[in-house]
């Protein structure tokens, strides 16, 4: 039941996408009358507006997560479907068709997955490994991630050091032991991880 439901899902939300395309190509085509021949040699939305569209990125994503072949299969089919309504031919749809097109959505699905759970990771403070060794098609993603990832943590390193030293300001630097600073080093790590985190709840 809850299998046929995603599909349901997935053909209700893709009709959503066909009636925005479907718009979209009205209004870039104001002037049918004088450009239909290369309208239809040129269709006005590129695939990746496709891809992107909010219904089917989370669709491919969910398809990559529970390695969901038939999910990947009934948007394949309905991003071929709405792509020939807007203009596509078969020819120029080739790389979208069969196993090639399968492998292609799995690709993009992936990509985005790994963007999404970068971005979760980076606000809660999380590790980047882990996401990379889930994406191997991300990487050329990683280095620019890597980067985000080691800024954020020189935050919290900065953070925790200034709420450091007013704690021990606070208990009197010379007569805390080497266990309670340990103690106040890790409540200090905590508290500039949480500000971090209330951070992105905003």
């Amino acid at each position: 039941m809850k299998v046929t439901q995603t599909y349901i899902r997935a053909g209700l939300a893709v009709v959503s996408l066909i009636l925005i395309i479907v718009s979209l190509w009205v209004i870039v085509s104001n002037d049918q009358s004088a450009h239909r021949d290369s309208a239809a040699s040129s269709p006005a939305l590129p695939i990746d507006t496709l891809l992107s569209a909010s219904d089917v990125r989370s669709a491919l994503i969910e398809a990559v997560k529970n390695d969901d072949a038939a999910l990947l299969r009934t948007w394949q089919q309905q991003l071929l479907s709405a792509a020939r309504q807007i203009g596509y031919t078969d020819e120029q749809l080739g790389f979208l068709r069969g196993q090639r097109g399968q492998d292609y959505l799995h690709f993009r699905g992936a990509r985005f997955a790994f963007s999404d759970d970068v971005e979760l990771a980076y606000q809660r403070g999380g590790p980047l490994e882990s996401i990379v060794q889930r994406y191997p098609q991300a990487r050329d993603l990683v280095d620019d991630a890597q980067k985000l990832f080691t800024a954020r943590d020189q935050i919290l390193a900065q953070v925790a050091d200034e709420l450091l030293q007013e704690a021990l300001a606070q208990e009197g630097a010379e007569s805390v032991s080497s266990a309670e600073r340990l103690a106040l080093e890790g409540a200090a790590q905590r508290e500039a991880l949480r500000l971090w985190q209330a951070r992105w709840r905003k």
